[in-house]
This record gives C-alpha cells, structure tokens and sequence, in this order.
C-alpha cells in the first residue's frame, strides 16, 4: 500500500527568556527543511510510505518536536499514484507530465462523509468509488470553461470515514472554489455525501530558494485575513 503521512506542526508559544531550553530540545534546523503552512499550522512535513505497517511510524522531528502537531494517514487508491513525493529534494512530480510540480501551494482537503451515509451505503469500497467519480465530474461540471490550473489527486483517509483531496495550484481562491462546489454539489443516493471540508494550504518549497516565485505572488487573487492575541507577561 502507498501511501503519504502529512505532519503538521504548530510552533509553540513560549516567553522570550526560554528560547536556549527550547533550542535545547526542538530540532530547529530539521524543522527548517520541513514546509510553510498558512492556517491552523506552522509547518508541513510529508513522508512517504510504502508498506502498511509503516504509517505509525513517527519521524525524528515528529518525536522532538514542542508544540502540537497532528498527523493525517492517507493512501493512494492504487500503486501508481499520479503524483510521487521526494523526501529527499522537497518535490510531487507529475508521473505523466515527469516532472516536478512548479504551482506556488499544495494544498489539502478533508471531505468527512456524513453518518447517515453508514445507513445507505453497500460496503465502503463502493462508497469510495462513488465518492471518486462524483469528486471528478462536480469539478470538471462546476468549473467548465475555467482557465485555472488547478489539479488534483484524491487518496483515502485511515481513521477517517471520508476522503481527502491533494491540490496543486497557483491561485489559493482556485482550491477553495472548487472545496465548495465539492460539498455544495456531491450527493450519495438521493442526500448529502458530506458533512464539512477542511483545508489546509502550504507553498511549494520549491521557491523557498532562488527563485521565490515572485511572479506568482504578484498575481494572487483574494485576501489573507492575520489575527494576532498578545499576552502581557508578568
């Protein structure tokens, strides 16, 4: 079974006079070469799995890290994903294309079904078919005459009744755009087929160095709205 575990991190808050005790535990440079996360996260960073018994490995930042962190099991519906990962270089490529993708975010969507779906549904293989084949026609329906370049890979979720989607694109606007005509629009034997969809939104390290994708950024559509809480300390 292929498959990928995304850790996300979230930096920890701390008063400045406990910088060196948190230096002295937490793998800053290990973090450095993990990737920047938008939301919820600070950081992202993505293994690769090859065997099922592997997903519950945890990594060496993952054992270090202070602060909370989640970890999100996914696998692909086959042996011969559409997109591969390199833990090495940071990098998806592209199977067909065989090449490394150059879009500014990744993005990923959590799609949990609703529960009363439990009641109607034949077996869970059939409803994950079912649930890919909609995924694709409400995208390609809903977003008809587009010009975006907005792609994407579906996997399967471990420990989540739903289905996750990985996106690649330049716009942001773009993946959330098409997150809701997925839950607006999929429906399972006559009712809803999801109950939320969550998302988060990482940049492609590979403009991390040299080329920082200033080009792209010029041209972004939509809002970033940063709420910051301070705390006197005593």
């Amino acid at each position: 079974m292929r498959g990928f575990i995304f850790e996300y991190y979230k930096y920890a808050r701390y008063p400045k006079e406990t910088m060196e005790d948190i230096r002295a535990c937490l793998p800053y440079p290990e973090a450095e070469q993990s990737i920047l996360t938008y939301g919820e996260y600070d950081r992202l960073k993505i293994n690769n799995v090859e065997k099922f018994d592997r997903f519950r490995d945890l990594s060496s930042l993952a054992k270090a890290w202070v602060g909370n962190r989640q970890s999100i099991l996914l696998y692909a519906f086959n042996n011969e994903p559409e997109y591969v990962y390199s833990e090495e270089g940071l990098t998806f490529k592209d199977v067909k294309a065989d090449e490394d993708d150059r879009h500014l975010f990744w993005a990923l969507t959590e799609f949990p079904f609703c529960s009363e779906i439990r009641e109607r549904m034949e077996s869970y293989d059939e409803l994950l078919k079912e649930a890919r084949e909609s995924l694709g026609q409400v995208i390609y329906e809903g977003c008809a005459g587009s010009s975006a370049d907005c792609r994407h890979m579906a996997l399967g979720v471990l420990g989540t009744f739903g289905i996750a989607v990985l996106w690649f694109s330049n716009q942001f606007t773009d993946i959330l755009e098409r997150v809701n005509k997925i839950k607006a629009n999929s429906k399972y034997k006559g009712g809803r087929m999801y109950l939320a969809a969550h998302t988060m939104l990482s940049r492609n390290p590979m403009y991390n160095n040299g080329d920082d994708g200033s080009g792209l950024i010029e041209k972004l559509k939509g809002y970033a709205y940063v709420q910051l809480t301070l705390k006197k300390m005593d």
